[in-house]
């Protein structure tokens, strides 16, 4: 179904009208857990990039779609409590989170502190949703206080429990925000003082994101092994060597018209990246060092060379991919659905070494409905 967004038509390369939804996973340095994967929707209900936030004062910030912003965020305890600990972000079991809600809830910001203040600076103005996240791995038996200044919403309180779904006035609080000095002050207080507070993250929507595709073909529920049992983290493709848990794609962009933009993650850090896309859906069969999910015909859109371990493609200058794909000789038609995933060079051979592996990997898949 073709579909026209307009506050997403500037997504693409130089426009500055982009909207700026932030989410913030607050995590220890070095987490076992990780960030979760751009598919990941949390409370919001709205995919995109997660910040890795593991200090009191980050500046920086991605927005949803993955472009570094002027945002900012400070978090300061005005009440703390009676001991303190080398650091406020620490790790905890939530019973009955797994895959990326394990991810995301089972590290957090904790200060030993009866409140927090959480403040961002440098938003665009508009009109925000703020989701304040927490869970208490204790059973949830002191409920949190949230508040946001300047909102139209009054202080809700949150039970802060984890029953395997995200459920307002329980998982987080949500407050209307107009931002017209460039700021969000978050406060959250522990409502009867007998504990400390945790916060596992924030949300800040703006509306604009619109993901245009379905994400698939993940290592961690695949029914085919990856090929040198290197299976990767929740939601993304095999384990590489560089050890990041695997690639993940994600799609951001419209697909009339065509603006959209694959995204890939997790790669290694300069690998040679190569976007293809087939027009059907197969079991996984072990591609490299990973799987792949993609079949039918198949063409080569783009090759880029990954930066940190990203690769973006179509870029500026290139052929959207409907235009690339009736380039290569395989147009898409009106409604029609087409399948992508990136394979990337990883030429650590002593990895998944051949004939089980090869000298590169797979990213996970995206579905998009033209």
């Amino acid at each position: 179904m073709k579909r026209l967004f307009p506050a997403l038509m500037a997504l693409i390369f130089v426009s500055p009208a982009r909207g700026q939804s932030i989410n913030v996973d607050f995590e220890v340095p070095g987490t076992p857990f990780g960030r979760p994967t751009p598919n990941y929707a949390a409370s919001a209900g709205a995919s995109g990039v997660w910040n890795s936030v593991s200090d009191v004062s980050t500046s920086g910030l991605r927005r949803w779609d993955g472009e570094v912003t002027g945002v900012s965020l400070t978090l300061n305890d005005p009440f703390p409590g009676c001991h303190n600990s080398p650091s406020p972000f620490h790790t905890a079991n939530v019973p009955g989170a797994v895959g990326q809600d394990e991810e995301f809830l089972e590290d957090r910001y904790g200060p030993n502190s009866f409140g927090v203040h959480c403040i961002f600076h440098g938003l665009e103005p508009g009109d925000y949703l703020v989701d304040t996240i927490a869970i208490d791995d204790c059973g949830g038996f002191n409920p949190l206080e949230v508040s946001v200044a300047g909102s139209s919403d009054p202080t809700q309180f949150i039970s802060a429990q984890w029953n395997g779904s995200y459920v307002q006035g329980v998982t987080h609080a949500r407050h209307a925000k107009t931002v017209t000095d460039g700021t969000i002050d978050i406060f959250v207080i522990v409502a009867s003082q007998t504990d400390y507070l945790h916060l596992s993250g924030i949300q800040l929507n703006k509306g604009e994101q619109e993901v245009p595709g379905t994400p698939m073909c993940f290592a961690d529920s695949s029914p085919t092994a990856c090929p040198c049992a290197n299976t990767g983290g929740a939601g993304r493709g095999c384990q590489n060597s560089a050890g990041t848990d695997g690639a993940v794609l994600f799609a951001t962009g419209t697909t009339s018209p065509d603006t959209v933009v694959l995204h890939s993650s997790g790669e290694l850090p300069s690998a040679l990246s190569i976007f293809f896309q087939g027009n059907a859906s197969i079991a996984p069969v072990v591609y490299g060092d990973g799987l792949r999910c993609t079949g039918g015909t198949l063409r080569r859109l783009y090759t880029k060379g990954a930066s940190g371990g990203e690769a973006s493609a179509p870029g500026a200058g290139d052929p959207s991919i409907t235009v690339r794909s009736a380039q290569l000789g395989v147009p898409i038609p009106s409604e029609g659905r087409r399948y992508y995933q990136v394979y990337y060079r990883d030429p650590n051979q002593g990895f998944c070494p051949s004939p089980q592996g090869s000298t590169f990997n797979v990213s996970s898949a995206v579905k998009i409905n033209w």
